[in-house]
């Protein structure tokens, strides 16, 4: 890295061995939390502790910033677009595979990243909405998670449940939720792959840290997140 003489680093996720090699570097400014052990490493340290949830991700990252900027911080602003050309692609998977202009996707894997709900409450969502609308259901997925789709499709009558486990790329998946009409899923991201591209979602979220929404729900539709009361009576 010392070849490339660069002015500033600013780390937003630290391990011990990168501010180790950006100390070495000698790199002039180095920013990052200041609670780490070897934050002592770097030149500008923003004391704040994440653990305690007390704004969005998105704004913990962005107040990385602020040995460089002060106090003028901007607001993110989402409006993701893909090349059209990438866009007929998303379009011929919808042609071969039967998928109307009017769909929800489901997305019901998380990877265990998170509490979430179980498969008997995904189809439950997924009858109900099979039974007041006449929109098909896409259940997207990594290959890992086909096992997940696969029973929600044995468990849901009808023929307008579409799985695309393992199908898409991350391109195709971005047109595939662009031009849905909603995403259902807990915290995941594809959850803000939706909110950043301005699709309705509707997110799932434990209320407690680490988990909390306040910290990882849809920076933009946090109004469209839904967490269990977990008050004492």
């Amino acid at each position: 890295m010392r070849s490339y003489q660069f002015d500033f680093s600013v780390v937003f996720f630290p391990r011990a061995s990168l501010i180790w090699a950006l100390w070495r570097s000698g790199i002039p400014r180095r920013i990052g939390t200041g609670f780490r052990w070897y934050s002592f490493l770097l030149t500008d340290r923003v004391m704040e502790h994440r653990s305690e949830c007390l704004k969005h991700e998105a704004d913990y990252n962005l107040n990385l910033l602020s040995p460089l900027l002060g106090t003028n911080i901007p607001e993110p602003q989402f409006d993701f677009q893909t090349d059209p050309e990438l866009s007929e692609e998303w379009e011929t998977l919808q042609n071969q595979n039967g998928v109307s202009s009017d769909y929800i996707i489901i997305h019901a894997g998380s990877g265990n990243s998170a509490p979430n709900l179980n498969l008997e409450q995904y189809q439950i969502l997924a009858e109900t909405i099979l039974q007041e609308t006449g929109w098909q259901i896409l259940l997207t997925g990594s290959p890992a998670e086909a096992e997940i789709n696969q029973h929600l499709v044995d468990k849901i009558s009808g023929n307008r449940i579409i799985d695309f486990s393992g199908k898409l790329n991350l391109v195709q998946l971005m047109e595939c939720i662009r031009n849905a009409r909603l995403l259902i899923t807990s915290s995941t991201g594809p959850l803000h792959l939706a909110d950043a591209q301005n699709t309705p979602v509707l997110g799932f979220f434990c209320p407690l840290p680490p988990h909390t929404p306040v910290r990882w729900g849809p920076y933009q539709q946090s109004e469209w997140v839904v967490s269990p009361d977990l008050k004492s009576p």
